[in-house]
């Protein structure tokens, strides 16, 4: 395996205050993962942090990694590994915006993050860690440095030179997702709304246990056993374009819910690398 998963190794760093992280933990959670996947092909990648004993416990299982914003009880959040594993929901190059997603499971606190993207460029902020990668260059904040008797974490940007490490953003593109989402979902129409001066278009799932769980992975990154659609709702524009999104997931052990919100459509983003940064990967450490 020549990939690793820097994301949730710096977020349990972070926010669990871990000092250090040795190399050869970090390949043996690399091997780990990747039995895993080899053992259950048709699963997504799990991965626990230091919320992960409370997630096993309510009966949910999936990509979570633990995050806290300052303090107080851990929170849940997605993770890109759990985005670029996702199928994707068209065939068209993605489109330029931003997305909202706050997540919340049943008797868990929520979590908020925010994906501004434009092409193959992305940003992605939860909590205090940021991912983001710019023309082909994966960068992460905070950064790993070199410690006592391993890795620990410090203030500032990380370039990753690991072979094969860049990960590509697939969330669902909201131009295409309803039609993704039809017709087993069977949308019937439940009013409207006008926000920012555009008219929404309510649509409510008849049928949403019909609807496959694979276009909509990258949002709910984690579900419950025996997991199923059991409401979904869509607000679209004029021309058919997704601006918010509601999807529950119900099955053994609870349910997770999911709001998403996309905003500037088309509209270019700004996502420039860092001006300085240390550098990971290809014999260097930091």
């Amino acid at each position: 395996m020549n990939t690793i998963d820097l994301p949730p190794l710096l977020r349990e760093c972070v926010d669990a205050n871990v000092e250090p992280v040795s190399f050869g933990e970090i390949r043996t959670r690399a091997e780990l993962t990747g039995r895993a996947e080899r053992r259950a092909p048709a699963r997504r990648r799990t991965l626990l942090g230091t919320a992960g004993a409370g997630l096993v416990a309510a009966g949910i299982a999936g990509a979570l990694v633990a995050s806290q914003a300052g303090g107080g009880a851990a929170s849940l959040v997605l993770t890109a590994a759990t985005l670029k594993q996702m199928a994707s929901a068209s065939h068209a190059a993605m489109t330029s915006g931003q997305a909202d997603i706050d997540w919340t499971a049943s008797g868990l606190p929520g979590q908020h993050r925010r994906i501004t993207f434009d092409g193959g460029n992305w940003n992605d902020v939860v909590g205090r860690s940021i991912s983001r990668v710019v023309d082909g260059q994966e960068f992460h904040n905070p950064a790993f440095t070199r410690a006592a008797h391993g890795m620990g974490i410090k203030p500032g940007w990380m370039r990753v030179l690991i072979p094969g490490s860049v990960p590509s953003l697939n969330i669902p593109d909201p131009r295409t997702l309803l039609s993704v989402l039809s017709p087993a979902a069977g949308f019937v129409a439940d009013g409207s709304t006008t926000e920012n001066g555009v008219r929404l278009e309510h649509l409510r799932a008849a049928t949403p246990r019909a609807v496959s769980l694979a276009p909509l992975n990258p949002l709910i990154a984690s579900e419950p056993d025996d997991a199923y659609v059991s409401a979904l709702d869509l607000w679209v524009d004029p021309a058919d374009v997704v601006l918010r999104a509601e999807v529950t997931v119900s099955g053994q052990g609870g349910s997770v819910t999911v709001r998403v919100t996309f905003s500037q459509v088309g509209q270019p983003q700004t996502i420039t690398a860092p001006a300085t940064y240390t550098t990971w990967g290809d014999g260097h450490t930091g």
